[in-house]
């Protein structure tokens, strides 16, 4: 891996009016990399979004999240897998993204905890062909006041101790 050279990451944005915005569009992105000869391309991992893209779900039994069959049973899942550079996690409506909500607006403390679960376990196999930053960003961007963002950096950094 060359050390000196900083590696971008593409985001998948639910909606109609995004070109990176289902599992197919992942899937096609994943197969393009492959054949790529640039190496330092890969995928941020925003775990709203893939929800509300109906990627990511959760299980009705025991909480756990898990891809949809559509990812994770592509021949680009290893690609996809192995190319994530980051990550970001907050609270949104599973109706529509209009904004990211203080943690525990929507969701409880269980929800997070399980999205956190499963992110180290798809990040933390072998063969990484570009590093995860080791980097979960918190996003905020509809909360009204600073003792929200305080309470869930609190919430967030509790969290990830217990994973």
């Amino acid at each position: 891996q060359d050390q000196d050279v900083v590696p971008y990451s593409l985001e998948l944005e639910p909606g109609s009016l995004f070109l990176a915005n289902s599992a197919q569009s992942l899937t096609h992105i994943a197969k393009l990399l492959k054949k790529s000869k640039h190496k330092h391309i890969g995928f941020n991992l925003d775990l709203s979004h893939f929800c509300l893209a109906g990627i990511l779900k959760r299980n009705k039994h025991d909480g756990s999240f898990q891809l949809s069959s559509e990812i994770t049973n592509s021949n680009a899942f290893d690609i996809f897998r192995t190319r994530i550079v980051h990550a970001h996690i907050s609270d949104s409506s599973d109706k529509g993204h209009l904004g990211d909500l203080p943690f525990e607006s929507i969701h409880d403390a269980n929800y997070f905890e399980q999205q956190i679960q499963f992110l180290s376990n798809l990040i933390s196999k072998e063969n990484h062909s570009i590093p995860f930053s080791n980097y979960l960003s918190m996003e905020l961007e509809a909360v009204g006041s600073w003792q929200e963002i305080e309470r869930s950096f609190k919430t967030l950094c509790a969290l990830c101790k217990s994973v």
